[in-house]
């Protein structure tokens, strides 16, 4: 995976996070343009190529998922770990919605670094990359 977005249906991003070494100026401009083009098209899910990336994205109540990847890594893999991510949360937070996006980002950010590490794929299983913030929220009790 190069990259991994969120964003809301008007197109402002809510996180953030790229895999490998792409310009600073490059990522700003790749982010509105992704976003663009993924809410343009108008599907709960889909595929689009974008300059030399697979754009894969999930539609999940007023957030948009989005995941970058090379041309030639499976799809439907890279889908299953958006779901994976999405149930994940969930099951943290009971529900998804953008203000949890935008009130723990420290933890939605936890998340996926224990489920994506430099862009492959580390943790499927939900409990084990809920662990590291379970047990950080039973230490401030």
């Amino acid at each position: 995976m190069k990259f991994v977005l969120v964003g809301n249906r008007m197109g402002k991003l809510r996180l953030c996070r790229f895999f490998g070494s792409d310009s600073l100026k490059s990522r700003s401009i790749k982010e509105q343009d992704v976003i663009r083009l993924c809410l343009k098209d108008q599907k709960q899910e889909g595929f689009v190529e974008y300059q030399d990336t697979m754009l894969i994205y999930r539609l999940y109540t007023n957030l948009i998922f989005i995941a970058g990847t090379s041309l030639t890594e499976n799809e439907l893999a890279v889908m299953e770990v958006l779901q994976n991510f999405v149930e994940t949360v969930i099951k943290y937070f009971e529900q998804v919605s953008e203000e949890d996006f935008v009130y723990n980002m420290d933890k939605i950010h936890m998340i996926l670094d224990e489920m994506v590490v430099s862009g492959e794929i580390a943790e499927t299983n939900k409990s084990r990359a809920l662990l590291p913030l379970q047990l950080m929220d039973a230490t401030r009790r």
